[in-house]
């Protein structure tokens, strides 16, 4: 169960809302592996992968300077780009 507790109360909202679909779409994908930390993005933004038993997910969380969680979200991973050689 999340912590609204440590959420702006949008985001407390918002959260309370997708939910149930947050749930049945990351259940789906199993047990959390592993997480990685990928880069700081805007306005304290932070973007992790989180690769799981079944599949992979990027997931970004922002902190307000009150320790409030303002944003977060989860969405696919980028599909890496694959090089293929030039034909000789």
């Amino acid at each position: 169960m999340p912590n609204y507790a440590l959420m702006s109360k949008d985001l407390a909202d918002a959260t309370r809302q997708q939910l149930p679909h947050l749930r049945a779409d990351l259940s789906k994908l199993g047990a959390v592996q592993s997480v990685t930390f990928k880069f700081g993005g805007p306005a304290g933004l932070d973007v992790y992968e989180v690769k799981m038993a079944s599949g992979v997910v990027r997931s970004g969380i922002s902190v307000s300077s009150d320790g409030k969680i303002v944003s977060a979200w989860i969405q696919p991973a980028p599909t890496p780009i694959v090089e293929v050689p030039a034909a000789p």
